[in-house]
């Protein structure tokens, strides 16, 4: 909650409930993501992810492309 921005702009976070917490927490993340000029904290909310899953983003026509490329048969051209 602190290294998203959350807490810059709330109360006491300490004393939520789980379901409250989870509900807040969609409802920060889905704000910051909609607004068309974000604050700072909602400019964290939209950078920040956890370092477990920081991966490169996968091309999905790139993975179309190589099964087409493998399912084609080189002899069929030649015919």
């Amino acid at each position: 909650m602190v290294d998203c921005g959350y807490v810059e702009n709330t109360g006491r976070v300490a004393t939520y409930k789980k379901s409250e917490l989870v509900n807040s927490l969609l409802w920060y993340f889905d704000t910051a993501r909609g607004v068309s000029t974000p604050t700072a904290a909602q400019e964290k909310a939209r950078e920040w992810l956890p370092d477990a899953m920081r991966f490169p983003a996968v091309n999905p026509d790139a993975i179309t492309q190589a099964e087409e490329a493998a399912d084609e048969v080189p002899w069929e051209d030649a015919a």
